[in-house]
């Protein structure tokens, strides 16, 4: 995904390319999908394009762990995600290989406690973990409202999914230079990924 350098955050364009290094972070509600509990098949061309570019999507999110595991076998994606407000991470078996010694070898998930909810501290340690097993990374982050301010602060390229229900001017302010969608929830976060911009 490259971004368009453009002073005016409102029309900038992206594009998706293939990369290694990226990382998407996005929050899960209003975003990712509609609602607290609405499906995801309004942005599976978008998963399925960056599966095949080999670019992680990390799952953001108040929920609990069997709800986003339950939530990535809808899509048939396994990768690390952050649940509970921040507050835990999960780390599939064997992703992370240079760290594989870490942990037990017979769980299928890896759990990370973090403690107090920290969503922004969850996102910088699983991009140390990126880093530490492979090149430097490009993190993105998809949120829409004003609790997912944290996720958005912690990324290189921040990108504010427009929203119908969300009071999103605080947001904005807080990050001029992101980039906001045209398209309302799931349409936005398939706009940002795959760089269709409606008019």
């Amino acid at each position: 995904m490259h971004l368009d350098s453009t002073s005016d955050p409102e029309s900038a364009e992206f594009s998706p390319v293939g990369s290694p290094s990226l990382v998407v972070f996005t929050s899960v509600d209003g975003a990712l999908r509609e609602g607290s509990s609405g499906g995801c098949t309004g942005v599976r061309p978008a998963l399925d394009l960056l599966a095949t570019q080999s670019v992680p999507v990390v799952l953001v999110s108040h929920h609990s762990p069997e709800e986003m595991i339950a939530l990535q076998q809808g899509f048939d994606h396994s990768h690390p995600f952050i649940c509970d407000g921040g507050m835990t991470m999960r780390v599939p078996n064997g992703y992370f290989a240079d760290l594989q010694d870490l942990w037990p070898e017979d769980e299928p998930w890896h759990s990370v406690p973090l403690g107090a909810a920290d969503v922004g501290r969850a996102v910088r340690l699983l991009v140390s973990l990126f880093q530490v097993s492979g090149s430097d990374i490009l993190s993105i982050g998809l949120g829409c409202s004003w609790s997912d301010h944290a996720l958005l602060e912690a990324v290189d390229v921040p990108i504010i999914v427009r929203s119908d229900s969300a009071d999103q001017e605080k947001l904005r302010r807080m990050l001029p230079d992101a980039y906001v969608t045209t398209a309302s929830g799931p349409l936005g976060w398939q706009e940002a990924i795959l760089g269709s911009m409606t008019a």
